[in-house]
């Protein structure tokens, strides 16, 4: 009994020092100095608030547990972005990339988007994927479609304007270089792609090789650095 409560003591102790690590002067001091966030619904804060078809979030009952109420969380409160934020020591959640509105980038962005997959096609049947060069920049902002790497071609925006604000591109990569990059993808492409009659993906592919369509899609799309 003893020895328990003594192993109490030093687990108490050592989580009260190590939060106290965080905060300075009665100030929360985060882990990172900003985190950027990539994902579909379960990481989306509003990024779907911008679209014009019915798969906006910003009404109840979501939200009902939030301090804002529904915000375009695909959830009831908090959503696992959030959670992570509060985690790092964030005084405020990570801001949503929108149509290009964000401006607290030094803190981060979040990017996920309601409906997001790994591949272009995924949840936007009218995308032709061959023609995706030409006309995905005009696609990007207009609510449409938020695939992973519509999400990338917007991060590399950010990264430019952060460049602008702490003056050169090198200084920009040191400052981005300790930052955090979370990324949640590849339940649309099954849900909202391989599943669904309307795609012919499931006649195209067998399971394993859809799988490793998506795997071989996405390892490429997480070592593209910023342009």
């Amino acid at each position: 009994m003893e020895s328990g409560l003594k192993a109490l003591w030093v687990l108490s102790a050592v989580l009260l020092v190590s939060n106290w690590q965080h905060w300075t002067y009665g100030k929360r001091v985060p882990q990172v100095p900003c985190y950027f966030v990539f994902g579909d619904s379960l990481f989306d804060n509003g990024n779907n608030n911008y679209l014009d078809k019915s798969a906006k979030v910003n009404y109840l009952p979501y939200g009902i547990d939030f301090d804002t109420g529904a915000s375009g969380r695909c959830s009831n409160g908090l959503n696992i972005a959030d959670t992570i934020a509060e985690q790092l020591g964030f005084d405020r959640y990570i801001s949503d990339f929108g149509i290009g509105s964000c401006t607290n980038f030094l803190d981060g962005v979040n990017y996920g988007w309601n409906g997001a997959g790994i591949l272009d096609l995924t949840g936007y049947l009218t995308v032709i994927a061959d023609h995706m060069p030409l006309i995905t920049k005009t696609l990007y902002y207009s609510g449409e479609l938020f695939t992973m790497n519509a999400q990338l071609f917007n991060h590399n925006i950010t990264v430019s304007r952060i460049s602008k604000i702490l003056g050169s591109e090198e200084v920009a990569r040191k400052y981005l270089s300790q930052c955090i990059y979370v990324s949640d993808m590849g339940h649309n492409d099954y849900l909202n792609n391989y599943f669904l009659d309307d795609y012919n993906s499931s006649q195209l592919y067998t399971p394993e090789e859809f799988a490793q369509l998506l795997i071989e899609t996405y390892e490429t799309q997480l070592e593209v650095s910023p342009t």
